[in-house]
């Protein structure tokens, strides 16, 4: 009898945990992190290479068939790139200081109560975590095909999966991915199969509740270092022997794999993915036509790449939604725009956005996102309503339809404006619409925005900036009320109740009070000082209003000049970036030249960010923040194992509250290594 390829019986060994061991950890959190940063892909190049193997390896691409690939995903390996890996600054933040070590500690915390609700586990944390570092240092890929089989009854199409994971079954490698193979197995005894000279081990498949599939199998085999797993029909196997003997075109030809894994410039690919909804099946499985909505939408594939472009991590995707589109990816067919043309922006700025859009259409696009895009599309309708009914204009003609198409966002590393920014929990930050802001100071903001027809656009603004003086006070005297009714309902207080103030005249003098509290309300007044022939108004705050729209000391500007709309947090800030506006020939800042460099032509987006200086803020934070979604996990998982019952016997403690393996800030101690370079998004 046939031994299988990996012994599931085998000795047992701990994994090494050495700082060097964290790379693993860290690649994976490198790959994730490129993705938080997303770049336009430059579809229209040719690709000078095909492939992210080594020389002599199997490509993992050629582990698949080309025809009918849907999904697919292939992170090549960090032991690969090493040279390109090794000079960001994630990586030495993650192997010189206590960074990688704290969150490899936090995962497993995080696994080990994941998986004390899995009953009868053969694998655990440690083990998880060794296979996820040989995952990240050697390579896997995984890819879906469809297919559709006429039974008797009805047709199914199936989905067929494939997991290759490079280096699993060499020698060092058993006793890390042994526990995985004894979860495979299950209780089931193994059945040896040999196909084109391969030993292969099939499992029958079973559904969550234990019934057995008909006809379902798992297979798994040794393709010389490497493991390769398929499900749920045998036929996938046979698919996949195809390929790699040549019987059937494998994935290293398919069009979209040689876009990506192509070398461009100085980009290095490490992952690709791609999903092709265009090919999706039609069928009356749910779950497929879910993967199929996208292509109702308009959206035949997303692709996306992510690796390292000198010492930055990045990441690079596309939509592909070709014209004419309807329904939301209608805002996408604005004027583009690219690096030359951007919008200017003044010293100093580490995050900024632009977009090439009609205000009036991505509105209307938002409102098409169901609930959520519905409460916008509210908030704006009352606006609009309260500005036709003072101004009287139309809101989104005479104002959103002269906004665009360019509008920039930036933020600025000016420190000279410092502010307190009020917690996210206090009645100050419930009631002000900076609230989705968090824990950016809002005086470093600034919005500039192309307008068209600046006279008539002056007029506008004006009408506009009363409607909302006029809701402002509105709001005022609706928190006054409220106050003074809270007041007058407490004991001892004016009038000492409904009776009380009925007999003491507390109500008449409750009625004063509120009528003078549109003195109270923050309102945009005139710029003192300012140029009468271009509208500039601050909002000024009373330090009696009961409505606080940020901090105190929070002035924002609106300025009108020439050709754009300028909101920034301070007049400063208003000042330096019309000031930037004005100037000929502007070429962006060293900073911002790493990023613009690296842009593609036909932008309708970009979003760029420069962490470093928040990093320090995000390390320190950052065990605190992990703690809170461990235990936010355990408690919704123990909740749902409850019935959905809330608190009671066994309850975690409260969301942050420190407990056995609770994460401190304090082992935080060290400094990041290195400088983290630019990030850069755009979309095309």
């Amino acid at each position: 009898m046939r031994r299988s390829p990996i012994d599931p019986n085998g000795p047992r060994r701990d994994v090494p945990r050495s700082r060097q061991t964290l790379r693993g950890l860290a690649g994976l959190l490198a790959l994730l992190a490129a993705m938080a940063a997303p770049a336009a892909l430059r579809a229209q190049e040719e690709p000078v290479a095909s492939g992210l193997a080594a020389p002599g390896a199997t490509p993992l691409a050629k582990y698949f068939a080309r025809d009918g690939l849907i999904v697919y995903l292939e992170f090549s390996g960090l032991d690969e790139h090493s040279s390109g890996w090794t000079k960001t600054a994630a990586y030495r933040i993650l192997t010189e200081t206590p960074m990688g070590e704290m969150l490899e500690s936090v995962a497993i915390q995080l696994l080990d109560k994941a998986l004390s609700f899995t009953p009868n586990r053969s694998v655990n944390s440690q083990q998880i975590m060794a296979q996820l570092k040989h995952a990240a240092h050697h390579g896997f890929a995984v890819g879906v095909h469809f297919r559709s089989f006429n039974g008797p009854d009805r047709k199914r199409d199936i989905a067929l999966v494939t997991l290759v994971v490079r280096g699993a079954t060499a020698k060092e490698a058993r006793a890390t991915w042994a526990p995985l193979i004894r979860y495979i197995n299950g209780t089931d005894k193994p059945q040896l199969d040999t196909r084109e000279g391969r030993t292969v081990v099939v499992l029958p498949l079973h559904m969550p509740d234990g019934s057995e599939v008909k006809g379902g199998a798992k297979c798994w085999w040794a393709e010389g270092d490497d493991l390769v797993l398929s499900l749920p029909d045998p036929w996938a196997t046979d698919q996949v022997i195809a390929a790699l003997g040549g019987k059937s075109p494998n994935a290293l030809d398919h069009p979209l794999i040689r876009e990506l894994t192509g070398r461009r410039g100085t980009f290095e690919p490490v992952g690709v993915f791609f999903v092709d909804f265009e090919h999706v099946p039609q069928s009356s499985q749910p779950y497929i036509q879910q993967l199929a909505l996208p292509r109702s939408l308009g959206i035949r594939r997303f692709v996306m790449r992510s690796g390292f472009d000198g010492d930055a991590l990045m990441t690079e995707f596309q939509l592909v939604a070709p014209k004419p589109r309807n329904t939301l990816l209608a805002i996408l067919d604005q004027p583009t725009f690219n690096s030359r043309s951007l919008i200017p922006m003044p010293e100093g700025v580490e995050e900024f956005y632009e977009v090439s859009a009609n205000p009036a259409s991505l509105l209307e696009g938002i409102g098409k996102l169901g609930p959520p895009g519905a409460k916008v599309t509210a908030a704006v309708d009352e606006l609009a309503s309260s500005v036709e009914s003072v101004g009287k204009l139309d809101f989104k003609k005479d104002f959103l339809g002269h906004i665009g198409p360019k509008i920039a966002v930036f933020v600025s590393r000016d420190e000279s404006a410092k502010v307190e920014v009020e917690p996210s929990g206090s009645e100050t930050a419930k009631s002000s619409p900076l609230g989705m802001i968090g824990s950016t100071n809002p005086q470093r903001l600034t919005v500039v925005a192309q307008v068209s027809d600046p006279k008539k656009f002056a007029r506008t603004l004006e009408g506009v900036v009363n409607a909302v003086n006029h809701a402002l006070i509105e709001r005022t005297n609706e928190m006054a009320e409220k106050e003074e009714a809270e007041k007058s309902e407490q004991p001892g207080g004016l009038g000492g109740g409904r009776r009380g103030g009925e007999a003491g005249g507390g109500s008449r003098r409750s009625t004063r009070k509120r009528s003078g509290s549109s003195n109270q309300a923050p309102q945009f007044r005139p710029v003192p000082g300012a140029d009468l022939t271009q509208p500039s108004y601050m909002l000024q705050t009373p330090s009696s209003s009961p409505l606080r729209l940020g901090p105190s000391n929070f002035h924002p500007v609106i300025k009108l000049d020439g050709d754009y709309l300028v909101i920034a947090g301070t007049r400063d800030g208003a000042d330096r970036a019309l000031k930037v506006l004005k100037q000929k020939g502007w070429s962006p800042p060293e900073d911002l030249r790493r990023v613009t460099d690296r842009l593609p032509e036909g932008m309708v987006l970009v979003a760029a960010m420069d962490p470093r200086g928040k990093l320090p803020e995000i390390l320190a934070s950052l065990p605190a923040n992990l703690q809170t979604t461990i235990n936010s996990a355990i408690s919704t998982a123990r909740a749902k194992q409850a019935g959905g019952g809330q608190g009671g016997a066994g309850a975690p403690a409260a969301p942050g509250a420190a407990g056995p393996g609770a994460m401190r800030p304090d082992m935080m101690a060290g400094r990041p290594g290195g400088r983290m370079g630019p990030m850069a998004g755009a979309m095309g």
